[in-house]
């Protein structure tokens, strides 16, 4: 038996067809609910089963190899079947002339969703296999096949399957200064009722405006803010209802594309828009105001009156009356050639014989690529109005669309809660913007959502906000498609920015505003409320049977300034969402939070990633925690070392005041000399230790931003530094103390925190932000090789010798051989935690971290954890004695010393009880002076000399 083998034209999808069954023309296809009809190809072939290697890059059926006998046969069948086929045909045609589509029978078998009297006219399939047979239920089409569409499927949207579990974790990070906060959650979603009726009051939103042809295949052209936002498009023109697509929307120019399926359609032609000149007679050719003048084309004169620039684009002035519903029709000359697009506003206020209209030249520039073939005017005459009005009219379609909710959809209520928690890596005392969620560091939210098939919130109780204007947590997967199948389209919410009380930083950052899409107001007092606007567009990457890919581009941004501040944050992201579950599974966005005013913009980056976890990643979650669970049980006890420590005994040997800005990083020069400082606000400085002065100042290192982080080479004769802009730079660095600047390398993207120099002088070990530490040559600069196995920024390295290193980032033990770039050994030490400092012993056998209130400790030899170290405070900054058998550490306002071999505290050096954290820590390489400075700007720089008969 044969079989029919069609070509779904949206998302490729192929269908095997029984050519005994009728295919009606507004039979759709079982995988994106787009009619079969359009644009359709039918082929017949031998009864086979065609796998993905059976088609061709155009996904045609391959021809099968037959036997010769086959072959004839099935040519000899194929004859007498056209034959009967022609003859059928006409005799049908003959007999059907007043309703020639009367006996095509539905295909039961493909589900054919409801078609609204809008929609475009099917075209009738080339080739119809007509019965008076009614379809078996069972029988009829079959998908065997799908190529990848970069349009929108009908029947994509929000689906939750029964029983399944609808987690996802997310996390939100931004980087300023040297600081990153970071806030992480997980979001869990169950079904509570399923086919929920939403307020009959939300009606959809009807408009009007104006296009015209420009080619005679269907392609139109009209303003964008007329079909911006629309979910459903309407054109009638002579006479016709089609539905319309947009093929191509840019807001800035405010021009749009539009295809509608008709031929032979009358066009405007397009005019030189650089031979117009003032006071040229001109037509306004539209529908305006169709509610109360009807839907008759309607004419305006007048002239050129003007050009103007609006908005940075060039635009003609025209004193010809235009009212709203003009908006995107053609200004003609005397010759019926379009000069210009009319550019009201659809919803804008009458303008009394002044309006605007776009260049024709700029409608040629934007109809490139659109499969548009501009035509050339016949006319070589003026022609007089009823003339011109007859030629042009034809061609110019009223544009009717609708957007908004259906009122009479069905929607799925849900149980949403969830879990977040804030942490702040990495201060270092500088001020920098600081944002919170509404309650505690650690919390919990909960609540329910009323949600539509296409992604439309009704309603939501989520009263959490992640920081940076990310908005609701439960929200984070949730978007809106289109109704129709757009590759592309644009959501706009009018919101709002509350400012609660105490809602600024020391530096006038917003705190706690959070943006409010339903009007809601929480419990806490709100001082003030910015009105808003939150645009996001979506544009279709792919789309298959499994997965749709979008890209977003998102704008938050307030209308109204807030004390000469606007506030926005823009940003582009990728989501992908999986139709077998009907949830989106990823997404990846990033983006930049700004307050802008005249004098300064403050600029955050920011990322957000979000995840659905699968069954198996739920089931692998739990084992990991077992398995961590029992490694904990079998580390040594932790020794809690709390309690009252002695004054140790520590001669201020130098204190320098009022350090600026800050500082950053400290570094002693090999010999001891001299302590370099790496500050806040950009500048290096070098003081003479023995001579307590300061003896060489830089100019502000702008392409360095903050230092992150300084070293020395071993034999002292350069200095390198490391910047928040991802450079790093080198000095000469002389017996004096001055520098004189020898290289830089420019290898990384981002924050360098971490150097270090081999004990040959020959290479550089670097990295910080990138989470990849790459290997240069100190005097050409030059990459010798990259290392990605790390996961975290906060790095040290130890060199065994000049070929061999340690390198760590508390979670992973890495150790190298530099000649070859090779790995050796990766360790895994741990699994959870967060590390404010990672450092190695001098002798090199013991790798240590500051984990809030403990030191960890491991064995570098095989990654043998060793007792941790607990105290009753954050510990910052630390550093090992010079014979690795105390470790040194930043408190709140004090410095404090451990035994490593008693397991205890020993001592504490008191800097001052204002003082919130001690934070950088140096000691120098004879291990006689301990250079540390407090938290916050404009402190001293202290310098400690310890004392050989000091009681620990």
């Amino acid at each position: 038996m044969s079989k029919m083998v069609v070509d779904c034209w949206n998302c490729g999808r192929q269908l095997r067809k029984d050519p005994n069954r009728t295919l009606r023309s507004d039979a759709t296809c079982p995988e994106c609910g787009e009619y079969l009809a359009q644009e359709m190809s039918i082929q017949s072939e031998d009864l086979f089963e065609p796998d993905e290697s059976s088609f061709d890059d155009e996904d045609h059926i391959s021809t099968l190899e037959t036997d010769r006998s086959g072959l004839v046969l099935s040519l000899l069948v194929g004859a007498v079947c056209s034959a009967v086929f022609v003859i059928g045909v006409g005799f049908f045609l003959l007999s059907n002339k007043q309703n020639p589509v009367a006996h095509i029978e539905e295909v039961e078998q493909v589900s054919a969703p409801e078609r609204s009297t809008d929609s475009a006219p099917v075209a009738t399939p080339d080739v119809s296999m007509v019965s008076s047979k009614e379809p078996d239920s069972n029988e009829g089409i079959e998908p065997i096949a799908r190529k990848k569409s970069r349009k929108l499927s009908k029947n994509t949207g929000f689906n939750f399957l029964d029983g399944d579990n609808y987690q996802f974790r997310y996390e939100v990070s931004a980087e300023f200064d040297n600081r990153t906060e970071v806030t992480t959650g997980r979001c869990t979603f169950t079904v509570n009722g399923r086919d929920k009726q939403q307020n009959a009051a939300m009606t959809s939103q009807e408009g009007a405006g104006t296009a015209f042809v420009v080619a005679s295949n269907g392609i139109l052209v009209t303003c964008a803010h007329v079909v911006d936002d629309a979910d459903e498009i309407e054109i009638q023109i002579s006479g016709k209802t089609y539905s319309a697509e947009v093929l191509k929307l840019d807001s800035e120019s405010d021009l749009a594309i539009l295809k509608i399926e008709a031929e032979n359609l009358p066009v405007v032609p397009v005019a030189d828009s650089e031979t117009v000149q003032l006071g040229m007679d001109v037509r306004a050719v539209g529908f305006p105001l169709s509610d109360v003048l009807g839907t008759d084309v309607k004419v305006t004169r007048g002239t050129v009156s003007g050009m103007t620039k609006r908005n940075g684009r060039t635009q003609l002035q025209i004193d010809a009356a235009v009212n709203p519903g003009n908006s995107g029709g053609p200004v003609v000359n005397s010759k019926g050639e379009m000069i210009g697009v009319t550019s009201a506003k659809l919803s804008g206020v009458d303008v009394n014989r002044v309006g605007f209209c776009i260049p024709a030249n700029a409608v040629r520039e934007f109809l490139k690529g659109s499969g548009a073939t501009i035509e050339d005017s016949q006319v070589t005459e003026d022609l007089k109005g009823p003339e011109l009005v007859a030629s042009v009219a034809p061609a110019v379609a009223y544009v009717k669309v609708r957007s908004g909710p259906d009122p009479l959809a069905k929607h799925t209520e849900l149980n949403f809660s969830g879990s977040f928690n804030k942490t702040t890596k990495d201060t270092r005392g500088h001020m920098v913007p600081s944002f919170r969620m509404r309650g505690s560091r650690l919390g919990m939210g909960r609540g329910t959502m009323l949600l539509t098939h296409r992604g439309e919130i009704v309603r939501t109780t989520d009263e959490e906000q992640l920081p940076f204007l990310v908005g609701p947590p439960s929200e984070l997967l949730i978007f809106a498609f289109h109704k129709g199948n757009r590759s592309s389209w644009t959501v706009k919410n009018e919101t709002s920015l509350i400012q609660e009380k105490q809602a600024t930083t020391a530096s006038g950052i917003p705190l706690p505003r959070y943006r409010d899409p339903f009007g809601r107001r929480r419990n806490s007092e709100v001082v003030k409320v910015l009105p808003a606007v939150e645009t996001k567009t979506y544009t279709v990457e792919s789309d298959d049977k499994d997965s749709l890919v979008l890209k977003e581009k998102y704008e938050f941004r307030t209308t109204q300034s807030d004390n000469g501040q606007i506030i926005r944050m823009v940003g582009e992201g990728t989501i992908t969402f999986d139709k077998l579950r009907g949830f989106t599974s990823k997404y990846d966005f990033k983006g930049t939070y700004l307050v802008e005013s005249e004098q300064v913009t403050l600029k955050v980056p920011l990322k957000v990633t979000a995840s659905l976890l699968s069954k198996q990643d739920i089931e692998a979650e739990q084992a990991r925690v077992e398995q961590q669970k029992e490694l904990d049980a079998a580390k040594p006890a932790a020794v809690n070392s709390m309690g009252t420590a002695p004054r140790l005994e520590r001669q201020v040997h130098l204190r320098i005041p009022e350090m600026g800005w800050g500082i950053q990083q400290l570094v002693f020069s090999p010999e001891g000399q001299y302590l370099v400082a790496g500050k806040s606000d950009e500048y290096i400085e070098v003081f003479n230790v023995e001579e307590g002065g300061k003896v060489f100042k830089s100019d502000r290192l702008r392409e360095l931003g903050n230092i992150s982080s300084l070293t020395f080479s071993p034999d002292g004769k350069y200095l390198l530094a490391g910047g928040f802009k991802g450079e790093v730079h080198i000095w000469e660095f002389s017996d004096e103390g001055q520098l004189t600047p020898f290289g830089k390398f420019v290898g990384h993207s981002r924050d360098v925190s971490m150097i270090q120099v081999s004990p040959d002088n020959q290479r550089v070990l670097s990295g910080g932000a990138e989470k990849r530490i790459r290997c240069w040559d100190l005097k050409t600069q030059k990459e010798e090789f990259v290392l990605s196995q790390l996961e975290y920024t906060k790095l040290d390295v130890h060199f065994g010798d000049e070929n061999r290193a340690f390198i760590s980032d508390g979670r992973k033990l890495v150790k190298v051989k530099l000649d070859e770039g090779e790995v050796l050994e990766e360790i895994e030490l741990r699994t959870s935690g967060s590390a404010n400092n990672v450092f190695f012993s001098p002798d090199g056998k013991t790798l240590a971290l500051t984990d809030g209130y403990a030191l960890k400790r491991w064995a570098t030899s095989d990654g043998a954890p060793l007792a941790e170290l607990k105290g009753k405070e954050v510990l910052w900054d630390a550093e090992f004695t010079l014979d690795s058998q105390k470790i040194l550490a930043g408190g709140r306002g004090h410095l404090v010393q451990w035994d490593v071999q008693e397991q205890k505290r020993d001592g504490q050096i008191i800097l001052g009880e204002s003082i919130m954290y001690v934070k950088p820590i140096e000691i120098s390489p004879n291990g006689e002076l301990i250079a540390c400075y407090p938290s916050a700007a404009g402190q001293d720089l202290w310098i400690f000399r310890v004392r050989e008969s000091a009681e620990n």
